[in-house]
């Protein structure tokens, strides 16, 4: 029954963590302080892609509950989690792309998405 507990705490712990990180992410990028300059907008040559940030999140979350670490290393994790997805987006905004994140898309081609491309360059296959 305690190990039970443990992993609630600890899934507990991951899920706010991550989401303390997204949330931090999001502020940055929302701020100009990564992912572009304010009021530079888009370029008619700007091209779009699509990265699945609550997909990617999910799989480093199974990942964290599989390796059972301890609740301290919840939060190192979710910030390193957090700043690898903020590298990765960066690289693509740094090439002339808009980064959209796909909870806000409707519809779209598939070869806009590069959340596979992402995973695989953050470890999250």
């Amino acid at each position: 029954m305690e190990k039970i507990k443990q992993r609630h705490v600890l899934a507990g712990g991951l899920i706010g963590g991550l989401i303390g990180a997204f949330a931090c992410t999001a502020a940055l990028y929302g701020f100009g302080l990564i992912g572009g300059h304010p009021g530079s907008g888009p370029t008619a040559n700007a091209g779009v892609v699509i990265v699945d940030n609550a997909g990617l999140a999910t799989v480093r979350m199974r990942q964290l509950l599989d390796e059972q670490i301890d609740a301290s290393a919840v939060a190192e994790r979710a910030q390193e989690f957090s700043e690898a997805l903020a590298l990765e987006v960066k690289r693509y905004s740094d090439a002339g792309f808009v980064v959209v994140n796909k909870g806000a898309v409707l519809a779209q081609p598939e070869q806009l998405d590069v959340t596979r491309i992402v995973a695989q360059r953050m470890g999250l296959e």
